[in-house]
């Protein structure tokens, strides 16, 4: 089974459940079925939505909540980064630390982060690396820059 609750801020900025489904399984009918059930409630859909980077979640959010914005989990996609690069290179190397100051800024101009992403990458040898690319290829919908 999986817990899928939907979690917002609310009037006083604090994080609030709204609503929640048990699913038996992660898959887009599934999905959709949830984002409609929230929809038939609330009558109207979220601003924003933050999910991890499920490809069957990003199909249902676009069915059923076309205009709303969805982003990805900066937080999610960062701890994968140990077990994608190497979590001794990751630990030991600066290599965190120095794309951390680009990555989670939100005082970057789009040129800023683009020069220092790059920058960090060729520094460590790693403008080739194939799972690297792809985030950057997905950089709008997680670097607050965008």
């Amino acid at each position: 089974m999986v817990f899928v609750p939907f979690i917002g801020v609310d009037n006083h900025w604090k994080s609030s459940t709204f609503s929640s489904a048990l699913l038996n399984s992660e898959n887009e009918p599934n999905f959709t079925w949830a984002c409609e059930m929230f929809l038939k409630v609330f009558r109207r859909p979220p601003k924003c939505i933050i999910t991890d980077q499920c490809l069957a979640m990003k199909v249902a959010i676009a069915k059923v909540f076309p205009d709303s914005i969805h982003l990805y989990c900066m937080l999610h996609i960062m701890q994968k980064f140990p077990s994608k690069v190497g979590p001794v290179f990751c630990a030991e190397s600066g290599f965190m630390d120095k794309l951390n100051k680009f990555v989670w800024s939100s005082h970057l101009t789009v040129a800023e982060f683009k020069e220092g992403w790059n920058a960090v990458l060729k520094e460590f040898g790693l403008t080739d690396h194939v799972w690297l690319k792809d985030k950057y290829s997905m950089r709008k919908s997680w670097i607050p820059a965008f």
